[in-house]
């Protein structure tokens, strides 16, 4: 947890891409301890039972925002896939979180370099 607190006082988009309630508790405690600011919250209905394609599922608008983005997941590997090795080479902003159903989280920076925390 200790990268959720270097991120606090920041506003960011939270993307939804979950499917059970546990897991969705899991981030919200996450999220609330760290104090995170959010723009909004999308809930997206996704496959969760592998890796998740964000630049099909979210587009290039999203990829070149520059806002921040927490990505909540049932699991890191889903949205760390090699499938999304591009959008995030390409990722206009490298402040991005990815949050999982276990608490694992994943700074976008971090992505490649297997620094889970």
């Amino acid at each position: 947890m200790e990268i959720l607190k270097t991120l606090t006082g920041k506003k960011y988009l939270c993307i939804n891409m979950t499917a059970g309630h546990l897991a969705v508790t899991h981030q919200q405690g996450a999220l609330s301890a760290s104090e995170f600011r959010l723009y909004a919250t999308y809930n997206l209905p996704v496959d969760t039972t592998g890796p998740i394609d964000l630049y099909q599922h979210l587009g290039f608008d999203v990829m070149r925002t520059r806002v921040p983005v927490v990505y909540l997941v049932d699991d890191l590997m889903f949205a760390t896939d090699h499938l999304n090795a591009d959008w995030w080479r390409r990722r206009a902003n490298k402040e991005d979180v990815v949050v999982d159903g276990h608490g694992q989280v994943l700074q976008a920076t971090d992505i490649g370099t297997g620094s889970i925390q």
